[in-house]
């Protein structure tokens, strides 16, 4: 049987816009097509407003990679604080677990991003000793164009 494979990855985003404003254009999954280049679909399959803000909250998107194969996730909010962090679990495609965390002042958002993943599909775990490369260079890309939508959009 072949193992999954392991990535560790690190974003950082920075954001000329209020903080609240960025913390809702991230929590509004179904606009994200809006703004983020590779994101074929999203959907909401649970959202949870109580006392611990979005946390039990589910999402599922369908992601285009930069070189054409699609990426299935569902997203679970599992912790959540207003405008400051929420930490999320992954499963379908790539499982693990991940964060965003919002800091900065004013009119100017920085987002420190972790995501702990392995891959799932048996083709990506096979070809992973080649193309490793390419799939961390396939993330950084999509994570890229996702900071640049956000900045227009918010702009």
């Amino acid at each position: 049987m072949i193992k999954p494979k392991k990535y560790h990855f690190v974003s950082e985003w920075q954001v000329d816009a209020a903080r609240a404003d960025v913390v809702q254009a991230i929590m509004d999954v179904t606009n994200w097509y809006k703004w983020w280049p590779g994101l074929i679909k999203t959907d909401v399959l649970e959202i949870v407003h109580g006392p611990a803000g979005f946390k039990g909250s589910k999402f599922a998107a369908i992601w285009r990679s930069s070189v054409g194969y699609k990426l299935h996730l569902q997203i679970t909010i599992n912790e959540y604080r207003a405008n400051n962090f929420f930490g999320f679990s992954s499963s379908g495609d790539l499982a693990g677990r991940g964060s965003w965390e919002f800091s900065g002042v004013q009119g100017n958002t920085k987002m420190h991003i972790v995501w702990e993943v392995s891959t799932t599909k048996i083709w990506m775990n096979v070809l992973a000793p080649l193309l490793r490369p390419a799939f961390v260079h396939n993330h950084k890309t999509i994570m890229r164009r996702g900071e640049i939508g956000l900045r227009k959009f918010l702009s």
